[in-house]
């Protein structure tokens, strides 16, 4: 996905939106049998892709970067 020049992968973009959906990162891991450090890295690439520093930063610019 790519919006303002921003680029997210499809495995980023699954996380963004449990992230939106308000899970936590021990949620997200379970959803996508991954590791809970996995997840915090992905969603720290994130937040630098974002230049965002909060996770309620990161879920109200995502909600509108992704139309949602």
């Amino acid at each position: 996905m790519e919006n303002n020049n921003i680029k997210l992968t499809n495995r980023e973009l699954d996380i963004a939106y449990l992230l939106m959906e308000g899970n936590s990162n021990e949620q997200a891991a379970n959803k996508l049998f991954l590791g809970e450090g996995t997840i915090k890295n992905y969603i720290s690439d994130i937040y630098n892709k974002l230049d965002i520093h909060n996770r309620e930063q990161a879920r109200e610019y995502l909600r509108i970067l992704l139309m949602v």
